[in-house]
């Protein structure tokens, strides 16, 4: 019995004394406080939230400026088409050229795109800026990236619920602000004012993030002319989807379908490169294509949660379904919700560290899955509106970094911008899909009254079908979360399995080398 004690203490003093030799050796990159690089996820993700709100906030003002011109509506397709497909591949770019200088060139292009929207005085020039805005859509995935580059894995988790947190919380706070900038200097302020925000967050990483001691990719044995081919097959399939309302489904349909098949024909290409520019095996990969499935379930539903609450709190209160509230009222109940997420998506962050990703998803996934059940069955109350926006967002900010956690949890540090990309990708598409589903949905059955005008409203069963639409995508999403296989603990707290490198043998026990 001695004896065997004796050599399971030198068997665990061994395995310890491997994995801290073979732990990365403090660099340059490290060596910053996790305060400041905390400092510039912040910055960088606030940019990422403030593009899209930003362009929805000044719509209304951006119809007053451009009266009699139907097209103002491509300011936010031609941002949602570039921040689809800039999340792809400005992410696998990252990945082999570096997070930081990706980081600057993006933030920079859309900085500047802001600038024309604000100064070039025509409708081309408000969508080429917009355009351009949208490649702020591909700092997530490389916010994600930088912070399992620069900080100790046992702290990436709790730093991508960061990341979400402050993506939600700067929706709220963008949803405000911005709406007050363009009532006092038109949508002239508040593209200027994200100018200003993309040149400090720019300023913060020249300053704090060093540069990277790796040296760039070889990029020649790569397949650019090909491998770019995604890009135009779902800007194809997002136009086509955007456009269902104005063009109707057949000239719709007869877009989507040729892109998709294009896009079937890329990812065949892909699988047979030796050095993929988009690695689909990477993304066939079970857990990251359950992830996956999980983000297109969440665009799809409970994330559509700021278009329904402020469609029924501002529907006016003599449909006997909405609220009545004033566009600033209804901000303030969002920044209030949202403000949740400060707190939930930390708080998942730390449960993906101490037991995993899979178990923080499930309760995100749970919450939500009530939140939209009990709206199904009761949405003429407000503080049950409220209250129950408030649940859900709770659950969202667990889920929604939980997903990303577990892409991060099996996928190897040098492809976490690219997987994590291609997951905004498909929730850019998944939230496109849900527009035009709940579209029609709230079209089915409406209110009308021609003594308060020619407004036409969603009546309260139009809004039962939408709220049980969500909760149904909801509970499916949650099955396919269930179907994630458990893992099991890290050898040190917080590390990914994919942090941990080939296996290894020490003394005839097999761990897995770190990097």
């Amino acid at each position: 019995m001695v004896y065997m004690l004796h050599a399971t203490c030198n068997l665990h003093s061994s395995l310890f004394r491997e994995l801290r030799m073979n732990q990365v050796a403090p660099s340059t990159s490290q060596v910053r406080s996790a305060g400041s690089i905390y400092l510039v996820l912040i910055l960088v993700q606030a940019v990422s939230a403030a593009g899209l709100t930003t362009v929805y906030t000044t719509l209304t003002s951006l119809y007053k400026e451009y009266a009699g011109s139907n097209n103002v509506g491509w300011a936010v397709t031609s941002y949602l088409l570039f921040s689809a497909c800039g999340s792809a591949l400005c992410g696998r770019l990252g990945d082999l050229l570096g997070r930081r200088l990706m980081i600057l060139i993006a933030l920079a292009i859309s900085g500047s795109g802001a600038a024309i929207s604000a100064v070039v005085p025509s409708l081309v020039g408000l969508i080429a800026g917009c355009a351009m805005q949208g490649l702020a859509g591909s700092l997530t995935p490389l916010d994600i990236g930088l912070a399992r580059e620069l900080l100790p894995p046992r702290k990436v988790s709790f730093a991508v619920g960061i990341i979400s947190a402050a993506g939600i919380v700067g929706a709220g706070i963008t949803y405000l602000f911005a709406g007050w900038v363009t009532d006092h200097f038109a949508s002239h302020g508040a593209f200027l004012m994200k100018t200003a925000l993309a040149a400090l967050a720019m300023i913060a990483v020249v300053k704090l993030v060093p540069k990277q001691g790796h040296r760039p990719a070889n990029l020649e044995r790569i397949d650019f002319v090909r491998g770019i081919l995604f890009a135009p097959a779902i800007a194809g399939v997002l136009i086509g989807v955007d456009r269902i309302r104005v063009w109707g489904w057949p000239w719709a349909t007869g877009l989507i379908i040729p892109c998709s098949i294009l896009l079937l024909i890329w990812a065949r290409h892909q699988l047979r490169q030796t050095i993929p520019l988009i690695n689909i095996r990477l993304l066939l990969g079970r857990q990251v294509l359950l992830a996956n499935c999980a983000m297109a379930c969440m665009g799809l539903g409970c994330i559509q949660v700021g278009q329904m609450l402020s469609l029924l709190l501002q529907q006016p209160s003599w449909t006997h379904v909405g609220f009545g509230l004033t566009a600033t009222a209804a901000g303030w109940a969002f920044l209030a919700q949202a403000s949740t997420s400060a707190i939930a998506s930390p708080m998942s962050g730390r449960m993906a560290s101490r037991y995993g990703a899979r178990r923080a998803s499930l309760y995100g996934a749970i919450i939500v899955l009530g939140a939209w059940s009990i709206l199904t069955y009761e949405h003429a109350s407000f503080p049950v509106v409220v209250g129950t926006a408030v649940v859900n967002m709770i659950g969202l900010s667990f889920v929604f970094s939980a997903i990303y956690n577990l892409i991060v949890e099996a996928t190897p540090p040098e492809s976490t911008s690219e997987a994590t990309g291609m997951a905004s990708v498909v929730l850019a598409i998944a939230m496109a899909v849900a527009s035009q589903i709940l579209f029609k949905i709230l079209a089915s059955d409406t209110v009308r009254d021609p003594r308060h005008g020619v407004g036409v409203f969603p009546s309260s069963h139009a809004y039962t079908l939408a709220f049980a639409y969500i909760a149904a995508v909801c509970a499916i999403c949650l099955c396919v979360l269930l179907a994630i296989p458990a893992r099991l603990r890290a050898p040190l707290r917080g590390m990914a399995p994919s942090d941990l490198g080939p296996l290894h043998r020490v003394r005839g026990v097999s761990f897995r080398r770190g990097r």
